[in-house]
């Protein structure tokens, strides 16, 4: 089985905007305020907070696991799009080799091919649902665990598109793309840099 877990904060059009390009299976929400009268009334699993990105990512895969120990977790942003054969294409995949860790390919930009990924439930079950280094508050965590998974030969890109609505592509601003993100970059680049040295 596949569910979705995606942050969120501040973006209603564009969150509402991807749920629309689901079909009908679980989705688990991280709404990064208390402003709960401006959030989707859909029938989701919903929860409120202050984690970080990846925390937050962390917390919904644990969430998701603990609701179905057999689920393999589509890691999604409240920005992209899923094409409409992206969902029956990754459960093909996961149904064939459910120990792997799927990239999924972007349509209009260059996205590193483990920026959106299908953890399996394989990997969900070895980490604990816990795959992301919470070392870091938003950037490289994608990078450290497509790396793992690449060595280990346990990494495979597979033809589920989505289109990225970033603000480098539809040319509008949004807050939520720059709050802090100077300060979370330099942080978590250093942590990046400190586990590559740690581990060679």
């Amino acid at each position: 089985m596949i569910a979705v877990c995606v942050p969120t904060k501040g973006r209603p059009e564009k969150l509402k905007n991807f749920l629309d390009s689901l079909p009908d299976i679980p989705v688990y929400i991280y709404h990064h305020s208390d402003d709960k009268e401006s959030f989707p009334k859909d029938n989701h699993n919903i929860y409120f907070g202050d984690l970080s990105i990846i925390k937050a990512n962390n917390f919904l895969i644990k969430k998701a696991y603990q609701d179905n120990h057999d689920v393999s977790i589509l890691v999604a942003t409240d920005d992209i799009i899923y094409e409409p054969e992206c969902i029956t294409n990754v459960q093909k995949a996961v149904d064939e080799d459910d120990t792997k860790l799927y990239g999924l390919k972007c349509l209009n930009m260059v996205c590193n091919d483990d920026a959106y990924v299908c953890i399996s439930n394989e990997i969900v079950r070895e980490t604990g649902g816990s795959p992301y280094n919470e070392e870091y508050y938003h950037f490289y965590a994608d990078t450290e665990l497509g790396e793992t998974y690449k060595a280990k030969g346990k990494f495979e890109k597979i033809n589920a598109e989505y289109t990225n609505m970033h603000p480098s592509v539809t040319g509008k601003p949004d807050d939520t793309h720059t709050h802090n993100r100077s300060y979370k970059l330099i942080h978590d680049k250093g942590i990046y840099e400190n586990r590559n040295l740690l581990h060679r």
